[in-house]
C-alpha cells in the first residue's frame, strides 16, 4: 500500500513539474524579452529624438537662411528706398528754389527761341546745350516727364528729353511724329518706327539720313535691340561725326541716360541729362551702323539697328 502511495506521489510530482515547466519557460522568455522590447523602445525613442533633432536643426538652418535672406532683402529694399528718398528730396529742393538768372547766350525758355523765325539746327542744339548749362538737378527716370528749363530740373527718360527739345524747337516736325505715332508722347519705339518708314525724300518736316558721315548737329538718331522685343535709345546729335578710322566715328550727343558717355558733362556714377561722346562702327560696304560703344573702353554692342533723321524747317506736306 505504501509502495502504491509513493508511486502515486512521484507521479503527481512529475505531473506538477510537467505542468509548471512551460509556465516557467514562458515567464523566463517574457522576462528576457522585456529588456529587448525596452531596448527597442529606447532605440526608437533615440531614433525619433535624432530625427527630431535633425529636423529641428534643418528648420533652424532654413529659418536662419530665410532670416538672412529676409535681412538682405530688407537691406536692399532699405537701400533702394533710401536712394529714392534722397532723390526725391534733392528733386523737391531743386524745384522749390527760384529760377536762376539766365545768360543771354543760354536761355532755356521761349525768350531764346524768339531769336529764330523758324527752325534751324542751331535752335535745337542751343536748347540742349542750355539744359546742361543751367542744370541744377537731373536724374534718369524711365517714364519720367519733368522738364523745367527755368529751374534747371530734368527728371525723365531719353525719349521724353528728345520730345521736349523737338517740341519746342520744331513744333511742326514734332506734330508730324506725334500724329503718325498716334500719341502725344512718342517713345523710342515710335522714333524708330517713324524714321524707319520715312521716304528717302523730305516728308512733312523730316529728312531721312542713310549714313553716319551725313549726320550734322541737330539730327536725331535712335537704335533698338534686335535680340529682344523691347529696348533702345534716342539721342540728339550735337556735331558732325569725327572719324577715328575709316569705319569708326566719334559722335557727340545730348541725351538722358542712366550713365554718361566719354568726355561727358555728367559726373561719374550719375544719370540724367548730359552731353558726351559715343563710338559708332559702320559696315565698310554699306556704311550702315553695325555696332556701337557707349564710351571709350566699353564693349561693342552688335545686336542693334540704327535709324537717323533730320527735322527740317520745311517739307513736302503731301
Amino acid at each position: 500500500m505504501e509502495r502504491i502511495f509513493n508511486k502515486t506521489a512521484l507521479f503527481l510530482t512529475g505531473l506538477i513539474l510537467a505542468l509548471t515547466a512551460p509556465m516557467v519557460s514562458m515567464a523566463s522568455t517574457s522576462t528576457a524579452g522585456t529588456p529587448t522590447h525596452k531596448h527597442s523602445s529606447k532605440s526608437s525613442r533615440h531614433s525619433r529624438h535624432s530625427s527630431s533633432a535633425t529636423s529641428t536643426q534643418q528648420t533652424l538652418h532654413h529659418k536662419h537662411h530665410a532670416t538672412k535672406s529676409s535681412h538682405h532683402h530688407q537691406h536692399s529694399h532699405h537701400h533702394a528706398s533710401h536712394k529714392d528718398s534722397a532723390d526725391n528730396a534733392a528733386y523737391a529742393a531743386a524745384i522749390a528754389q527760384p529760377a536762376p538768372a539766365v545768360s543771354s547766350d543760354h536761355s532755356s525758355d521761349s525768350g531764346f527761341f524768339s531769336k529764330f523765325s523758324h527752325f534751324s539746327a542751331e535752335k535745337i542744339v542751343s536748347l540742349a546745350d542750355a539744359t546742361v548749362h543751367n542744370l541744377r538737378y537731373t536724374h534718369y527716370k524711365l517714364g519720367g516727364n519733368d522738364f523745367d528749363p527755368t529751374r534747371g530740373v530734368y527728371r525723365l527718360d531719353c525719349s521724353a528729353y528728345v520730345d521736349k527739345l523737338l517740341e519746342q524747337a520744331n513744333p511742326q516736325a514734332y506734330s508730324t511724329l506725334a500724329e503718325w505715332s498716334r500719341t502725344y508722347k512718342p517713345t523710342t519705339a515710335d522714333y524708330y518706327a517713324f524714321f524707319d518708314r520715312l521716304p528717302s525724300d523730305n516728308w512733312r518736316y523730316w529728312h531721312k539720313i542713310a549714313q553716319v558721315s551725313q549726320l550734322e548737329a541737330g539730327d536725331i538718331m535712335v537704335f533698338r535691340y534686335t535680340h529682344r522685343r523691347a529696348g533702345g535709345h534716342v539721342m540728339l546729335v550735337m556735331g558732325k561725326p569725327v572719324p577715328v578710322s575709316p569705319n569708326v566715328f566719334w559722335v557727340n550727343v545730348a541725351d538722358s541716360a542712366a550713365s554718361g558717355h566719354s568726355d561727358d558733362t555728367r559726373p561719374a556714377h550719375t544719370s540724367g541729362v548730359g552731353i558726351g561722346k559715343l563710338l559708332l562702327q559702320v559696315d565698310p560696304d554699306t556704311q550702315k551702323i553695325n555696332s556701337y560703344a557707349w564710351k571709350a573702353g566699353a564693349n561693342w554692342k552688335h545686336n542693334i539697328s540704327f535709324v537717323m533723321a533730320s527735322p527740317e524747317n520745311h517739307g513736302d506736306l503731301s
